[in-house]
């Protein structure tokens, strides 16, 4: 009895450690499916359509609850501007984290311009 005690309680541990680490690389995955598509959503919309400051969304349903907050800031005037976006998961287990680019309003180009004037 003793030897099957000590084998199931070694198995009990190594499930936990595996179940653990089962729980975290999914929240991670979501975690970045999460930041991909909220990169993925800012550089797909128009310069002039992201306003600066500060903007918090709480997903409270779904398989990945959590807090997006984006920060939007003006490097130079009306040409690039600084974007961070930090998740914060609802569950502890899983870890904030944070992704930093940059965005550039794109150049107009004339060459395709028929009825543009020349000046």
């Amino acid at each position: 009895m003793v030897l099957l005690a000590v084998a199931v309680s070694s198995l009990a541990a190594l499930v936990y450690s595996v179940s653990h680490s089962g729980i975290k690389t999914s929240g991670d995955a979501y975690k970045n499916g999460v930041l991909m598509q909220e990169v993925n959503r800012l550089e797909g919309i128009p310069y002039d359509s992201i306003p600066n400051g500060t903007f918090s969304v709480t997903e409270s349903t779904g398989l990945y609850p959590h807090t997006r907050t984006i920060t939007v800031t003006e490097v130079q005037a009306n040409v690039i501007k600084n974007i961070k976006v930090v998740i914060k998961p609802t569950n502890p287990q899983f870890k904030a984290d944070s992704v930093n680019f940059i965005r550039t309003k794109s150049r107009t180009s004339r060459v395709l311009c028929t009825d543009c004037p020349q000046g």
